[in-house]
């Protein structure tokens, strides 16, 4: 513990309490275990998992009233060699005994779980998580821009379950929202593919245009002769759309956690003979994403449209969800 700090201060926490509802609620400094580590949170980005998790009639579990779980911070306790640094947070906790996690399969774990979704996460002031789930990160790297860390290393995580690629060729990522234009700058920049993506939002559409040398169409609009050997449904909807737009031999890679396909796009599937990849979070990629971001490779204006100071957490949640912009980020300092 920092000498700044003593254990009567107390600190503000966004407490979710349902129906979209936030609330600020002052507590005091929690306990830090011999395993664990406390940061100074200093940013935390909004996840379309958050959005599903705050909508209406939302089944999406979450078991810990504060949530965010792209974060960013310094650390004030913990252990020594950490202190004053600034980290970055993998969320991702897992039991380490089970069947997957003994292949390395995390993301299957059956006790699979995220510091921010079933354990107190990142939009407070202050948040204790694992020491072992920190990352340090340049000081030379913003706060904000470091938050897409998480996001960024799911987007790798993914492209990693894929078959060999050709040394060029085409991709259509659907999509363009912020995981659907981290996908598109990573095949742009580290794949050296042509890319489209299809995006309906003409707010959004603009922004990659300046951000990104992928051509931006609307829905139904891919031309026929583009041919991608990779199409990417990163709304999680949209696999009956991929399959009509992959050529013969294609891949299509699965990302987002919402219902969609269909007998008819079945057919096409196995007519077309395409293979399928699938992904959910991340798995041993988070370092290669702080890589990527100090390096210069990813940056956070790629996809960062809008900061709210963690008060104002009920405004960064309406702008998510307006698609007027792509990633939002709180700032609680």
């Amino acid at each position: 513990m920092t000498d700044a700090m003593t254990r009567s201060e107390s600190y503000m926490a966004i407490h979710y309490r349902g129906a979209g509802h936030f609330e600020p609620v002052q507590e005091k400094l929690p306990d830090v275990g011999s395993d664990e580590s406390m940061i100074a949170v200093e940013a935390a980005g909004l996840c379309g998992t958050d959005l599903h998790i705050t909508s209406p009639d939302s089944a999406y579990p979450c078991d810990t009233e504060v949530m965010g779980h792209e974060i960013c911070g310094r650390v004030v306790a913990g252990p020594t060699h950490l202190v004053g640094h600034r980290v970055v947070v993998d969320p991702t906790v897992t039991c380490g005994v089970c069947e997957p996690c003994r292949r390395g399969f995390y993301t299957q774990c059956v006790d699979f779980g995220s510091i921010g979704i079933q354990r107190p996460g990142g939009f407070a002031e202050y948040a204790v998580v694992p020491t072992d789930r920190l990352l340090p990160i340049s000081e030379d790297v913003d706060p904000a821009a470091a938050t897409i860390a998480e996001p960024l290393s799911c987007v790798l995580y993914a492209m990693s379950r894929l078959p060999m690629l050709e040394a060029s060729g085409r991709a259509v990522v659907l999509g363009g929202g912020p995981i659907g234009v981290l996908f598109a700058a990573v095949l742009e920049r580290a794949f050296a593919r042509e890319v489209i993506v299809v995006e309906p939002s003409d707010h959004r559409a603009t922004h990659i245009r300046t951000r990104l040398a992928a051509q931006v169409v609307a829905p139904g609009d891919v031309p026929a002769d583009f041919a991608p050997e990779l199409v990417v449904d990163a709304t999680g909807f949209l696999f009956s759309e991929a399959v009509k737009i992959a050529r013969p031999g294609g891949i299509i890679l699965c990302f987002g956690l919402q219902d969609g396909g269909g007998e008819s796009a079945q057919i096409q599937f196995t007519l077309k003979e395409l293979t399928a990849v699938a992904a959910r979070a991340a798995n041993g990629t988070f370092a290669k994403a702080v890589e990527l971001i100090e390096k210069g490779v990813i940056q956070g204006e790629d996809v960062i449209t809008a900061t709210y100071p963690l008060s104002e957490i009920g405004a960064g949640f309406a702008e998510a969800r307006s698609a007027h912009g792509l990633k939002v980020v709180l700032l609680p300092r």
